[in-house]
């Protein structure tokens, strides 16, 4: 290997140089405590493979032609709307007062759409522990934005909603749900047939064994049945 001398080059071009020589290397001559943050190499993973030698079937998407171009489509839909990058965007853009509490975004949405609900039902619904929920639900308290209030239908329980400082902030997230919701290009008719199709779709879905987008989203698609917002009037 080609000795590099250290006086005689820029020390900038000396720790390029150096880098591509090796991480082990830029330690024994600059040693480890002086090495620039973002010139350290991170160790490849013993278990890694080569991927150049994999056939392209062997890395190719499951789904691709196994399912239909709207399952895709609506996979996603769901991935990019549940994804950390779009809440935190409407967190920015509805002014939410815990601008680095996502979890607590979360729960102030489901409540959005809920009315009320029981600790245990929003921990489903945000995939949190119960525990990890009560946490949540105190700093919203001190935030002003939820109450507690018992449940009407269970003595022991409790049930959360939302304070008026919380339904104005509900409101500037439904706004600004709104804002990515535009269609531009779509006609009337066509925005029509969409709603339709899409509450059709839920209450399909809904009508299974257990009915599961009541259990886990809080919202009744069986037309038989009362809506949440009824354990609000009792209260």
């Amino acid at each position: 290997m080609k000795r590099i001398n250290s006086h005689s080059v820029p020390r900038s071009m000396f720790l390029s140089q150096i880098v591509f020589s090796g991480s082990c290397q830029l330690r024994l001559m600059l040693g480890a405590s002086r090495v620039p943050k973002e010139l350290r190499t991170v160790p490849r993973s013993k278990n890694a493979i080569t991927l150049h030698a994999l056939a392209a079937e062997e890395i190719a998407p499951l789904a691709g032609a196994r399912v239909s171009a709207f399952q895709s489509a609506f996979q996603a839909i769901v991935t990019w709307g549940t994804s950390r990058t779009y809440r935190e965007q409407l967190m920015r853009d509805s002014g939410f007062p815990l601008p680095k509490d996502l979890p607590a975004f979360l729960v102030i949405n489901q409540l959005v759409y809920r009315g009320l609900a029981t600790p245990t039902s929003l921990a489903d619904a945000v995939d949190t522990t119960r525990s990890n929920m009560s946490r949540i639900i105190a700093r919203l308290e001190d935030a002003a934005l939820v109450f507690r209030a018992h449940d009407p239908r269970d003595a022991r329980g409790t049930v959360i909603g939302l304070t008026a400082s919380g339904r104005d902030l509900g409101t500037r997230v439904l706004d600004s749900m709104q804002d990515f919701g535009a269609l531009d290009g779509w006609s009337a008719q066509e925005i029509e047939m969409l709603e339709q199709l899409t509450i059709k779709l839920a209450m399909t879905l809904d009508a299974f064994p257990n009915h599961p987008l009541t259990v886990t989203a809080g919202v009744s698609f069986n037309p038989v049945e009362r809506p949440p917002a009824a354990v609000e009037r009792e209260l």
